[in-house]
């Protein structure tokens, strides 16, 4: 097994449960750890950046639980990934560096 890493990744995002977070995008930074089936270690990060990306900007957020769990299946779609770990961060509160979820999503073999 090997581990693909994304830290810190910054994206523009509508994600809140009050209206000024839903008018004005803001910033959120995401991690994610992508565990890849033994010798399939390859993958395009190009490709998940843009999906990620795409994916934050397509519609708005109110929680970050529903974000990370989109983020989440959505990357388990790539086929060398069987797991995936991920954060999503934003800044909340004055004096706060960040909140933030965390989620596992693990690929189902197939039945």
């Amino acid at each position: 097994m090997a581990t693909l890493f994304i830290h810190n990744l910054a994206v523009r995002c509508r994600l809140g449960i009050y209206p000024r977070e839903q008018r004005h995008p803001q910033t959120i930074w995401i991690d994610a750890e992508l565990r890849l089936r033994h010798g399939r270690a390859t993958v395009d990060y190009a490709v998940l950046l843009q999906r990620i990306r795409m994916l934050c900007r397509a519609k708005s957020y109110g929680l970050m639980e529903t974000l990370a769990g989109t983020l989440a299946r959505a990357l388990l779609a790539y086929r060398p990934v069987t797991r995936v770990t991920l954060r999503v961060k934003k800044r909340a509160l004055p004096g706060l560096d960040y909140a933030g979820v965390e989620v596992s999503r693990l690929r189902r073999p197939p039945a």
